[in-house]
């Protein structure tokens, strides 16, 4: 009975196999080629990446950048003055060529009546100063340079 019972429940466990290690086998096949895909995607991801970042120029692209969009980065011809909350506009806009004449000429004025008033405090000084009265009597080479 030995004989007959030991292999007889080795073949009717063979009879009854509903394919459980071929389903696992076939699941861990495709499992790992699924794995095997994903590395190589993320390895050509990787060299692509690398390709990228060594391509970088960021002069060139900001050359690109102003280049596609000129007109917002161009000034305009002419720029409007628009009031914000209750500015007071004036008709005058640009200064004109009289106005830049009559502030230079203001300028030159003042800057003329203020050397004026050096000159005549340094020639006061040097007067009633002894030291530069030497100076000036002798021609003293530091002293020519003063003036």
């Amino acid at each position: 009975m030995n004989k007959y019972y030991l292999q007889d429940v080795s073949t009717l466990i063979d009879c009854c196999d509903l394919g459980f290690h071929l389903s696992v086998e076939r699941v861990m096949n495709c499992y790992l080629a699924s794995r095997g895909r994903i590395q190589k995607t993320e390895e050509s991801g990787l060299k692509q990446l690398e390709a990228a970042v060594a391509s970088l120029d960021q002069s060139g692209d900001r050359d690109g950048l102003l280049q596609q969009h000129d007109a917002a980065f161009c000034l305009p011809f002419r720029f409007s003055y628009h009031p914000h909350e209750g500015d007071q506009v004036s008709g005058g806009g640009a200064p004109t060529r009289e106005k830049i004449n009559h502030v230079v000429c203001t300028l030159y004025l003042e800057h003329r009546r203020g050397t004026e008033a050096v000159v005549s405090s340094v020639t006061s000084l040097t007067t009633n100063c002894d030291f530069f009265r030497g100076c000036w009597s002798t021609a003293d080479p530091l002293c020519v340079g003063f003036w």
